[in-house]
């Protein structure tokens, strides 16, 4: 069984979500492969996993010629579901939802993909985030819905021990856009500072993708707000390294603080998870998943980034709750994120379709 994943370009979270699929499918005997439409800052991390790059109907013609797959998931860009079956493509396709943003963007995106999804889509694939699954029981009442588990491959990903630091380490990974929010982390981490009075702020992300005017904005509010010389900016990080980094934060005693407006899938708060790096955010949809407040983490309320602040402050002045989360989280990590689930899941999903392994 081959199986081929469709999406506009590697980068961020569908890159990462990308790879601990494939190594999921493949630990279970089926391959899979992802086309892009564009190249991007993930490319470096796809080591030994098939990857197609390119754009338009003569390429995807050959990308759909050069093997035979058994079904095809097309991930965001519902324009795609017709071209592909403009191509000849007779075999199963799902139309992914990922990266909708806000409730009211979501809405408007599903909305428009409405008749694509009808006439092209044998089916409709949903990450566990409640907001983004009520609209797709709404928008598709009748056809297959499939909420699918996130993946996440300990074996490859967790703690490496550093050893203690000073000063401590507060972490932010997203793009320089509004529902990342980047604005809220340098506010609390400006609080941070204020209270610490020594403080190392780490920010990860993929400046390539921030529009010219955001990227001024963040230059101006990082140096308005004297935290220049308190940040590390990282842009493309191999995620081989990451480990390194996020172990680093939690063995100095800091946090990730995730600022996000809406997620489906966070996979940065996932990954501190891996690390035993404690976890603050803001009580977004799909953080729900991985985030029990007061338990695998703390929640802030969006829009008080002295409330995030707090919480920070929180677990880098009390160990015991500081223990006590980390714990609870890498215990969520591996009972819910197993690349078991998913595979059974995904699997589930493609024999409903009458999709066999041959």
């Amino acid at each position: 069984m081959k199986i081929l994943f469709h999406f506009v370009i590697p980068s961020g979270g569908m890159e990462t979500l990308n790879r601990h699929r494939y190594w999921a499918l493949l630990d279970g005997g089926v391959d899979s492969a992802f086309h892009y439409c564009f190249p991007g800052a993930g490319m470096g991390n796809a080591v030994g996993i098939p990857v197609f790059v390119g754009y338009g109907p003569d390429h995807m013609r050959r990308v759909l010629g050069s093997d035979r797959y058994d079904a095809l998931v097309v991930t965001t860009v519902f324009e795609h579901l017709g071209l592909v079956r403009e191509l000849g493509f007779r075999k199963p396709v799902i139309f992914e939802i990922q990266g909708f943003g806000s409730m009211e963007r979501a809405r408007e995106q599903m909305t428009m993909a409405r008749t694509y999804v009808d006439q092209y889509a044998d089916a409709v694939m949903v990450p566990p985030a409640p907001h983004l699954i009520g609209l797709a029981k709404e928008i598709w009442p009748r056809k297959p819905l499939y909420t699918m588990p996130v993946p996440f491959d300990l074996k490859r990903f967790h703690y490496r021990p550093k050893g203690a630091s000073s000063p401590p380490i507060v972490a932010w990974i997203g793009r320089i856009e509004a529902n990342k929010n980047w604005r809220e982390f340098l506010l609390a981490g400006r609080e941070i500072l204020n209270r610490t009075g020594n403080l190392r702020l780490m920010m990860f992300g993929d400046l390539s993708l921030a529009p010219e005017p955001e990227r001024a904005e963040f230059y101006q509010a990082l140096d308005g707000l004297g935290l220049g010389p308190h940040t590390e900016l990282y842009s493309n990080v191999r995620n081989r390294m990451m480990p390194d980094f996020l172990s680093k934060v939690a063995d100095s005693g800091g946090a990730l603080l995730a600022t996000s407006r809406v997620e489906s899938v966070h996979y940065g708060v996932l990954e501190a998870m891996a690390c035993r790096c404690p976890v603050v955010t803001s009580d977004s949809d799909g953080v729900r998943q991985s985030v029990i407040d007061g338990r695998t983490g703390l929640y802030y309320q969006l829009g008080s980034p002295g409330e995030a602040a707090r919480a920070v402050l929180r677990l880098m002045e009390n160990p015991e709750l500081r223990r006590k989360v980390v714990e609870e989280a890498y215990r969520r990590l591996k009972e819910h994120f197993s690349m078991e689930r998913f595979r059974a899941a995904f699997l589930g999903m493609l024999k409903d379709l009458g999709v066999r392994a041959k």
